[in-house]
């Protein structure tokens, strides 16, 4: 079986943007927001969507509110207050926002059974019963998705 990460690369077209402040509050503000139709080209309305923020999940996507396609189509990811941890992959974890909670939530709004992109172990890992470890090795999950550990000075 592929690994998660190489099937969603293949089936989904990732891109990652930055589209600041997408929902005008008042007249001043539209008038340097994006117009529906440029955010539209950018976020096609028939396309699935995953949002990682560091921020809560919840006022991030009120905030993106033109980006929310529903709940079966869009999902976002982020800061749950949960912790434990000092090291960025154990944070990433805590707030099951690794790669493999990503990929999980890709499998909802594609609409893909999570088995067909995570292994047993992955999901155990993401279900919070398995080995974290198996989804927090460098090997796993695309290397571009984390920074390289820094050296000390």
């Amino acid at each position: 079986m592929p690994s998660g990460h190489t099937i969603l690369e293949t089936l989904a077209q990732l891109r990652r943007l930055s589209l600041p402040a997408p929902t005008p509050r008042d007249p001043e503000e539209a008038r340097y927001v994006h117009p529906d139709s440029v955010v539209q080209a950018l976020f096609p309305v028939g396309r699935p969507r995953v949002f990682v923020t560091h921020t809560r999940p919840e006022p991030f996507l009120g905030a993106l509110r033109r980006l929310d396609t529903g709940p079966a189509t869009t999902t976002a990811l982020g800061f749950v207050n949960r912790g434990g941890t000092l090291d960025v992959p154990g944070l990433l974890f805590a707030n099951r926002s690794t790669w493999a909670h990503v990929v999980d939530a890709a499998a909802g709004v594609l609409g893909e059974a999570r088995g067909n992109l995570l292994s047993e172990a992955e999901l155990a890992a993401v279900d919070g019963h398995g080995d974290p470890a198996t989804i927090l090795r460098p090997e796993t999950g695309p290397a571009s998705w984390s920074r390289p550990a820094r050296t000390a000075r």
